[in-house]
């Protein structure tokens, strides 16, 4: 390895926050489970009610609250390593590549496995396929709808745009943040609100959604700023049990919006997972490879799931495939990772030593 790759490598080693990594952890693990559980229900698959009790809660689902943390996590994370210094150029490049790069490497895996067993994954519509290859299908309705574009299901999932278009606009919302903080808040929770009965651009009775999105991401960036105050024990002691019975209730009558009870409730996890610090291979395993995992588990569940099991398999059968799926998921997300990582570091690699030719010119 040159010394220039080792250097840039090292450089960009990020001191890790163990609160942030068990969200992330617990956040990956709630998407796996409940796509794990929609899969089982799809195929008929015979498995215990209290599964889907805990797993599939009405609006407080898994899949729902896994989201959420992933947005605010997002938003803690960015406002964190960009508060004091911001360069609109060098970030749109480098989250461009760090979300497109891992993006694309998936998607051409998971695609020329694909079109082996069926050729026809391959659109005659190029723009379709583009749209997917970039991580741009969010829900295919609505480029159906407005479009007549369907696009191509690789890999990720409806989210990704999202938070595509979250990372070009953070440099609205930073501005925001750090000189018109309750302005910014009301906006933003206005636009919440508005969209939660209009539903523009939204779709599965509010869970695709941008405007959903951005204010899990906002939410995220004021936690960052104030999860000293929010994060001691007499909140906690408070919280913990008005998020049992909370989740008890599941109160999505009472507020009228099934996402809003959703969004309060991940509110309360994303204070109480903060303060749970647990950190070993496997949680460092999944925060690791978790944009690969994310990208990939569903098709993996998809191909391998159903040619294991039939409607008449009983829960054992059921429990050893399901753990099977999961496990090769998280086995191919490291490879894939390092081919990311490979040509990530290629492209640092080349931009730093372009830079340093520039100013040896210059001198």
């Amino acid at each position: 390895m040159s010394y220039t790759t080792q250097t840039i490598i090292e450089n960009n080693k990020i001191s890790r926050n163990l609160g942030y990594d068990f969200i992330r952890f617990t956040a990956m693990m709630f998407i796996i489970l409940d796509h794990i559980l929609a899969l089982w229900t799809s195929y008929h698959y015979e498995y215990p009610k209290i599964i889907s009790d805990i797993i599939g809660r009405g609006s407080i689902r898994f899949g729902g609250l896994g989201v959420a943390l992933f947005f605010m996590i997002s938003g803690a994370l960015l406002i964190s390593k960009y508060k004091e210094n911001f360069s609109l150029k060098d970030f749109y490049l480098k989250r461009f590549l760090r979300i497109e790069i891992p993006q694309i490497t998936c998607f051409c895996f998971i695609v020329l496995c694909q079109y082996v067993m069926t050729p026809n994954i391959i659109h005659s519509n190029l723009f379709a396929f583009l749209i997917s290859l970039f991580g741009l299908s969010y829900n295919s309705e609505i480029w159906v709808e407005y479009f007549n574009i369907r696009p191509v299901w690789g890999v990720g999932e409806w989210f990704t745009i999202v938070i595509i278009m979250l990372y070009l606009v953070f440099p609205i919302l930073r501005r925001l943040f750090l000189s018109h903080l309750i302005l910014g808040t009301i906006f933003i929770f206005t636009l919440f609100a508005i969209n939660l009965k209009l539903e523009i651009l939204t779709r599965g009775g509010g869970w695709f959604s941008f405007t959903n999105g951005l204010m899990c991401f906002w939410i995220g960036m004021l936690f960052e700023q104030y999860k000293q105050q929010l994060c001691t024990k007499k909140i906690t002691s408070i919280l913990i049990p008005i998020a049992i019975v909370y989740w008890l209730i599941n109160p999505y009558k009472i507020f009228g919006y099934p996402y809003l009870s959703c969004f309060i409730f991940s509110i309360f996890l994303l204070i109480l997972l903060y303060q749970i610090k647990i950190s070993n291979l496997f949680t460092q395993y999944v925060c690791k490879y978790n944009f690969e995992i994310y990208l990939i588990h569903h098709r993996i569940y998809f191909w391998f799931l159903p040619a294991m099991l039939t409607p008449a398999s009983n829960i054992i059968q059921l429990t050893i495939a399901t753990f099977i799926v999961i496990g090769l998921t998280l086995l191919l997300s490291k490879p894939l990772n390092q081919i990311s990582a490979y040509i990530l570091n290629k492209i640092d690699a080349s931009r730093h030593i372009n830079k340093y030719k520039k100013f040896s010119y210059s001198a």
